[in-house]
């Protein structure tokens, strides 16, 4: 199995065009071989080199590229971080939408993929679903309206954030 940073540092050599997808394939393979140096394994619990080692090996990537690579990798995994903290409250606010009629599960599972999917990419800021479900077409004004029905007290609160208007 490859290992999450890998999987990142691999999918961010791709998109720099450094490597195909194809190349990349060959190289987790590769990865995968047991090494002639156990000092190089260090720090791996699975005994896999690390990807970047491969790649260095085979001439995808230089030594120069290595800073910004991994500049980029450590970018996206703090995003996939932050994705994570939020994915619990999405999916809250995602099932309150579904049960209240306010949209359907089909569009709760379309924008959590694309959210999924812009994660992946490291593009920031993150949307939240009901920036994404008023872009899909679901009224803002329903989204509103259930987080003002939800609160029950009267005052106006923001359930995608968790925050109250004041």
């Amino acid at each position: 199995m490859m290992h999450t940073k890998d999987a990142i540092i691999g999918r961010i050599a791709v998109e720099h065009g450094f490597l195909t997808e194809e190349q990349l394939a060959v190289c987790i393979k590769e990865q995968a071989l047991p090494q002639s140096d156990p000092n190089q394994t260090i720090g791996r619990s699975s005994g896999m080199r690390p990807l970047t080692q491969v790649l260095l090996a085979k001439g995808h990537i230089q030594q120069g590229d290595l800073l910004a690579l991994l500049e980029e990798q450590s970018r996206r995994v703090n995003l996939v971080e932050e994705y994570q903290k939020m994915l619990k409250l999405e999916l809250l606010f995602g099932q309150v939408l579904v049960k209240n009629n306010k949209a359907t599960q089909n569009q709760i599972n379309k924008c959590l993929e694309a959210q999924e999917q812009i994660v992946s990419k490291g593009v920031t800021p993150i949307p939240r679903l009901g920036e994404l479900l008023g872009a899909g077409g679901v009224r803002p004004t329903r989204i509103v309206e259930l987080a003002v029905d939800a609160d029950g007290a009267g005052g106006a609160r923001d359930v995608e954030r968790g925050e109250e208007d004041r």
